[in-house]
């Protein structure tokens, strides 16, 4: 940064995706802190991307709609009436989801966030897939083995983490710019050849079906649409509540207006046909959930990329965004926030001796101490959780953040997209029977936990490379 600029800076908004965890904003706040010294704390906000997006697209309503000063009655009328909006923004990194609710309410525009959440499997995590759906194709042919595997070290993954030889790392962003520039820009024209890779790579007898047919492919759309839409109704669904904070409601309803879609990776039309159909036929009565369900419309991409003709990255929506909400914020006779403070669920994945991982939520966004704050965006993570465990038949304990509806499942196989881990401790030696096991996030997202015999645990460093989804979007950067 330009010292000059770090010296003068007395406000500062910064955009994140839903995957960060209260450990994640904490050093984000201090590295921010750190290199603009003449920072206000009280000026530092922190809003996530899919909320920018969000407000983007609240600030542009009419214009979505068409012209305003040639609306119809009618037509303002529908514009200032209650909306539902799922917002569905895919980009590089992250897929980042917010489901809020627009209503007017005496003279102000209200926001009510509803849900969010967020997974580290976007356009970086498809260039590598990719990759290994060409190194698939390329076992059809009568290219030399050996040919084919050193197209497929171009792929490898190293689990040490350590930085690649220079060469090794030049070889594989010659294989990442190709996927990413050349195939992945042809994905919406089925008929569309895959091109020669460096011209050692013959792919002519394929076209971009045979990667859309692939598995490999079709697994990622689903995992990327339906499987996360399904998660996302299933932790904000409204109605049927069961009484206990900790269960998650049964799906009754889930009121849907608008979809805005947003980021370079919503430019492919598998991912926005998907996400339409799965919504679709919720609203057709295929699941009772989405019954009420009235209209569905979808703001198009190309909307978005118009009204930025000028600018080179469709990142400039989440800046836009995050400058409309930090002014939107502190304008309270003219814009209201409210929602809860925490969207994902937070506990504890324990694996028993004996019975494998199991699953103890502390703080749910069910939980009566999470009612509505004023600004959700920047409402602080504090909050104290426990539970009772025989601790002697606990194996390894581990604190996350957490959006999906099978835990302890779905950590046991594997699947680690929509669960992350915050902390993680060994059980201590001597420690036997039942005993309360506590996590507390105070107000600086500072986190503590203890065991009750054996008081405070020393937590270890941790970094979320060993979500594989996050290696292969980091690919070919770092391991």
């Amino acid at each position: 940064p330009n010292p000059v600029k770090t010296n003068e800076l007395h406000k500062l908004v910064l955009s994140v995706p839903n995957t960060f965890t209260p450990k994640h904003h904490a050093l984000l706040k201090d590295i921010a802190k750190s290199f603009f010294p003449m920072l206000h704390p009280e000026y530092l906000q922190v809003v996530s991307e899919s909320d920018a997006v969000a407000c983007y697209y609240l600030s542009r309503r009419r214009d979505f709609y068409g012209n305003a000063d040639f609306l119809t009655p009618q037509r303002k009328s529908e514009l200032d009436a209650n909306e539902h909006v799922l917002v569905f923004d895919m980009g590089a990194g992250t897929l980042d989801l917010t489901y809020f609710e627009k209503s007017n309410c005496e003279g102000k525009m209200c926001i009510s966030m509803k849900g969010k959440m967020g997974m580290n499997k976007a356009g970086n995590y498809l260039d590598y897939l990719l990759g290994e759906i060409l190194c698939d194709l390329l076992e059809q042919t009568n290219i030399a083995e050996q040919k084919k595997l050193a197209f497929r070290q171009r792929l490898e993954i190293d689990k040490s983490r350590r930085i690649m030889q220079n060469t090794n790392k030049r070889s594989c962003e010659e294989l990442k710019l190709f996927v990413r520039d050349k195939v992945k820009p042809m994905l919406n024209d089925d008929t569309a050849r895959i091109p020669s890779f460096n011209s050692e790579y013959t792919f002519e007898s394929f076209t971009m079906r045979d990667i859309k047919e692939h598995p490999k492919y079709k697994a990622y759309i689903k995992e990327c649409t339906e499987d996360v839409l399904d998660n996302l109704i299933s932790l904000f669904a409204e109605g049927g509540d069961t009484g206990d904070y900790m269960v998650r409601p049964q799906r009754t309803s889930f009121p849907l207006d608008v979809v805005v879609f947003s980021g370079r990776s919503t430019t492919l039309m598998d991912i926005r046909n998907s996400v339409s159909r799965y919504i679709m036929e919720l609203e057709n009565g295929k699941e009772v959930l989405c019954a009420d369900l009235n209209t569905l419309t979808l703001s198009p991409i190309s909307d978005i990329r118009t009204d930025l003709e000028n600018v080179t990255s469709l990142k400039t929506v989440v800046t836009f965004g995050s400058l409309i909400y930090a002014d939107w914020i502190n304008r309270p006779n003219l814009f209201s926030f409210s929602g809860k403070k925490v969207f994902a669920d937070y506990g504890l994945l324990i694996r028993h001796v004996t019975k494998g991982w199991e699953w103890f939520p502390l703080i749910t966004n069910r939980s009566a101490e999470m009612n509505s704050v004023v600004n959700p965006f920047e409402a602080p993570m504090l909050f104290k959780g426990e539970c009772i465990y025989p601790i002697d038949e606990a194996k390894e304990i581990i604190f996350v953040q957490n959006y999906s509806k099978n835990t302890a499942r779905d950590w046991e196989n594997g699947n680690k997209d929509l669960i992350t881990e915050i902390v993680h401790f060994d059980v201590p030696n001597g420690v036997n029977g039942n005993q309360k096991i506590s996590i507390e996030i105070d107000a600086n997202n500072t986190i503590t936990c203890k065991i009750q015999q054996f008081g405070k645990i020393t937590l270890e460093p941790h970094d979320d490379f060993h979500n594989e989804s996050l290696r292969k979007s980091l690919w070919p950067v770092a391991f």
